[in-house]
């Protein structure tokens, strides 16, 4: 019965978080709240995830980086990636939280190391910038690249500008 009882759960969490997911999509952003939240509260990381972004970007609620960094934070500690690359953005800015150049780098390379693009592209150019943290751009330059091979056109403009000045 407790496998029963989990994959009924399951198949809710599914659900649930595919309505809030399509509702999300046709900017139905009050019916996406309502399916996400008590998803998130319960520990599902996507809908934690999406709940962040709606904070974020003011999608059916106000804008509010401090929910936002709530809720990407509750998914980055359990290993979410795009969770801890957005996070990582908000350390990073200062923005909902105090600035942590070491707390971002730290987001960002768990991120990237498990092959969320955003990670790879933002960890490539914290490591290229410096500031905060020592500057690498040896490092910098490899995560920029491994970004643009996978398509990131950002990181591909990053890399042929930082690419000249490693290689002299």
């Amino acid at each position: 019965t407790v496998a029963v009882l989990l994959a009924s759960v399951g198949m809710s969490w599914s659900a649930d978080f595919k309505r809030g997911w399509n509702a999300y999509r046709s900017g139905d952003f009050a019916t996406a709240l309502e399916e996400f939240l008590p998803l998130a509260q319960i520990g599902h990381d996507l809908a934690r995830y999406n709940l962040g972004v709606m904070y974020r970007e003011g999608k059916g609620v106000g804008i509010d980086d401090k929910a936002a960094v709530k809720w990407w934070s509750l998914a980055a500690l359990n290993g979410f990636a795009p969770a801890q690359a957005n996070l990582g953005l908000m350390y990073d800015k200062g923005e909902g939280v105090t600035k942590d150049s070491h707390y971002a780098l730290f987001l960002f390379q768990s991120s990237a190391e498990q092959g969320d693009l955003l990670g790879q592209y933002n960890l490539g150019l914290l490591y290229a910038a410096g500031g905060d943290i020592d500057r690498d751009t040896i490092r910098g330059l490899m995560w920029l690249k491994i970004a643009a091979g996978r398509g990131h056109q950002q990181a591909s403009q990053a890399k042929a500008i930082l690419e000249p000045t490693v290689m002299s």
